[in-house]
């Protein structure tokens, strides 16, 4: 699609503002706001790089805000870009993102719905007629709408992953499938197929975490606080790490010995789609592991965005290589290479096949054979029980 775009002319490149806004009719933001370990969004590096820009945009712009932040963000832009340039014709509208990592193209084109926020009768009709390509909803609201129903959206979407992880101990810890629990709640009317309710991984990268931020900010204004977005961020953090929990018991238990043994951790990307390890819970726990003097490998079927040095080694493209003589595999992600694997590959490679199978990806034919000890989640009754 890149290839075809420059070479019809339509589309180019550059770092020269003078070159990329000379002249151009809409500008569209869509700058990926950083966000800490922690969550919390620099928007202002944002507002402030964009409005470094002003003096080069061509009179009278259709401005399209598209980067998470916050309420209000897109006013506060239309009002510097006046005082700066004096332009009144200029119209600032936020459409929200709704890309995921590795099907962005396809989730653009042909989208849902689209939200359209506008303060103004021209600013809007100036966005639809823009917008009238995308066969699909345009749902039409204010600007500070469009940016609050984009941090609800995450944070709705946050919360059912936490709601559905934490239903899944529940259910494990009474020998419930959680899988046939998730087939009662979808098959609900009022739930939905599409519902966030499979419990198996949590959140992580970034993206999800950042908007409950943005909304947990309007808690100190608020004599009760918004304890509901403060727990999910806290259920979350809590289960992201069951892995490494379980690990150290493994270790105290006599399951494994630290000191000697060989972990490989299958899926390094924080998720399966995108190859960007962006605040992977992967890479965190591989780390961790190696502090504590734990021999680590990590596979990833295709290279890494990043270049960082991960602390352990790595493995492209050859899961046999990364599982071979392994005392445990940690399986954290569902592309096809790992999810095939089937018992007698543990079995034939590991040197003791346990596997923690972090979100459910591991194939029943795995989960049944007695030789191997899978792990689904940190409740310690249940690894007692296979020790």
């Amino acid at each position: 699609m890149i290839s075809r775009g420059v070479s019809s002319g339509l589309l180019s490149f550059s770092d020269d503002p003078v070159v990329a806004l000379g002249g151009a009719d809409v500008v569209w933001v869509a700058i990926d706001t950083p966000v800490d370990d922690s969550d919390v969004a620099d928007a202002e590096s944002v507002l402030t790089s964009l409005q470094e820009l002003f003096s080069f945009m061509s009179p009278s712009p259709l401005v399209i805000v598209s980067s998470q932040l916050p309420i209000g963000s897109t006013r506060k832009l239309a009002a510097a870009y006046l005082q700066t340039t004096g332009d009144s014709q200029a119209d600032f509208v936020c459409v929200p993102e709704n890309l995921r990592l590795g099907l962005a193209i396809e989730r653009f084109l042909k989208p849902d719905r689209v939200v359209v926020g506008a303060d103004s009768e021209r600013s809007e009709q100036r966005a639809l007629r823009f917008l009238s390509h995308i066969d699909a909803p345009i749902v039409t609201m204010s600007t500070v709408a469009a940016e609050a129903t984009k941090h609800a959206i995450n944070s709705f979407l946050a919360t059912s992953v936490a709601f559905a992880n934490e239903i899944g101990l529940v259910c494990r810890l009474n020998g419930v499938d959680p899988r046939e629990v998730e087939e009662g709640l979808k098959t609900d009317e009022r739930i939905g197929r599409r519902a966030y309710v499979r419990a198996g991984e949590g959140f992580a990268g970034g993206t999800l975490g950042r908007d409950l931020r943005y909304l947990g900010m309007y808690g100190d204004q608020l004599d009760g606080g918004l304890p509901l977005l403060a727990a999910v961020r806290e259920s979350n953090s809590h289960y992201l790490r069951w892995p490494l929990r379980a690990l150290v018991h493994l270790n105290e238990s006599g399951m494994i010995d630290f000191e000697s043994a060989s972990i490989a951790i299958l899926g390094l990307t924080y998720k399966s789609s995108t190859n960007t390890i962006r605040r992977s819970s992967a890479v965190e726990f591989g780390r961790e592991l190696v502090a504590r003097g734990v021999s680590v490998r990590g596979y990833t079927p295709t290279a890494l965005a990043e270049e960082d040095d991960l602390g352990f080694d790595l493995v492209i493209g050859e899961v046999d290589e990364a599982l071979r003589g392994a005392d445990v595999a940690i399986v954290m992600t569902d592309v096809v290479d790992v999810t095939s694997l089937c018992a007698g590959d543990y079995i034939s490679l590991m040197r003791t096949p346990i596997v923690i199978d972090y979100g459910r990806f591991v194939s029943e034919d795995v989960r049944r054979d007695g030789r191997i000890t899978v792990i689904d989640s940190e409740i310690i009754q249940t690894i007692e029980k296979i020790h």
